[in-house]
């Protein structure tokens, strides 16, 4: 959505007297959007408007977005999508290469970097999907005593 619209949108949510947003495109991942922190930015400007949360499955920012997290007080929450629990769960859930494993890797990494500091007021919630594995079924089934059928 480009910013024309995205401000008119904005205008029209506050007119109707709502004061929270989740940037959530159609596409499921807020970073896709080029213009996502000019968005925050307008957001961070518009009295009205009192907290904005997003989804995302952290692949697409770099580090050094992440760590750019901290300065938009209103950002409310993070909801991160995790496929699978490591590079070769990952590999199986998504059909992606290793390297976005990699790169989530190193954006979780830098998120707890940036959560020494800081903590969203809505918290940052984890959402994992992944495929069951022989090898991930017996570990569940010795550490925590859940079994499958």
């Amino acid at each position: 959505m480009g910013m024309d619209l995205f401000r008119s949108t904005v205008g029209q949510i506050v007119d109707l007297g709502f004061n929270f947003i989740y940037l959530t495109p159609m596409l499921g991942e807020a970073f896709a959007d080029p213009t996502l922190f000019e968005k925050f930015e307008l957001l961070e400007r518009e009295p009205a408007i009192r907290g904005y949360s997003f989804y995302s499955n952290f692949i697409l920012p770099d580090p050094e977005d992440v760590l750019r997290l901290p300065r938009w007080r209103k950002l409310h929450a993070l909801y991160i999508s995790l496929y699978g629990f490591d590079e070769p769960s990952f590999v199986l859930t998504t059909r992606k290469p290793a390297i976005q494993f990699q790169r989530l890797h190193d954006n979780l990494e830098a998120l707890l970097q940036a959560t020494a500091a800081w903590r969203p007021l809505g918290g940052m919630h984890f959402n994992a999907r992944t495929v069951r594995s022989e090898e991930h079924t017996s570990e569940l089934q010795s550490r925590f005593g859940i079994s499958y059928a």
